[in-house]
């Protein structure tokens, strides 16, 4: 179990930060990175987003209309990689001119619902982002997170 945890942190890390660590043109509007090939189908995708003050009240696991949202699989007591991924992650949002940040939004799904409770999992994400710009998923039916993991390839 602590094995397949460290995995879905290693996948969701790597992802994070190549799309992180994409340079952009500053005299581009639009946001930049790679695209996956074949695209991932994730625009219906939801879970309970436990973080009141969140402007994600839905659930969904998408950005706002022009903007995006960051996926990230992991677990608030994950020792170093989560909490290295975040604080980077975090460096590359500060980069951004502000009205790329502001169409960015950051959602971490926690795979170890029993431990992450909301309050935990907002406590976590908050050392990080403004709460207003993340989402805290969790969702404690294993099948129903199952097969978000499935469908993110995580």
């Amino acid at each position: 179990m602590r094995g397949s945890r460290l995995v879905v942190c290693l996948v969701a890390a790597v992802s994070v930060l190549v799309v992180a660590g994409c340079s952009s043109d500053d005299s581009q509007e639009s946001l930049n990175g790679m695209t996956r090939q074949p695209q991932l189908e994730v625009g219906n995708v939801s879970l309970p987003n436990t973080n009141p003050k969140s402007e994600n009240t839905a659930g969904a696991m998408k950005g706002s209309d022009d903007g995006l949202m960051l996926i990230y699989f992991g677990y608030t007591s994950c020792p170093d990689v989560c909490p290295t991924t975040f604080a980077d992650l975090r460096l590359a949002l500060a980069d951004l001119d502000p009205e790329q940040r502001d169409r960015i939004q950051v959602g971490m799904v926690t795979v170890d619902p029993e431990r992450d409770t909301a309050k935990v999992l907002n406590s976590y994400l908050g050392h990080f982002f403004p709460e207003a710009d993340s989402s805290s998923f969790r969702t404690t039916d294993k099948g129903r997170l199952a097969k978000v993991e499935e469908k993110f390839g995580a």
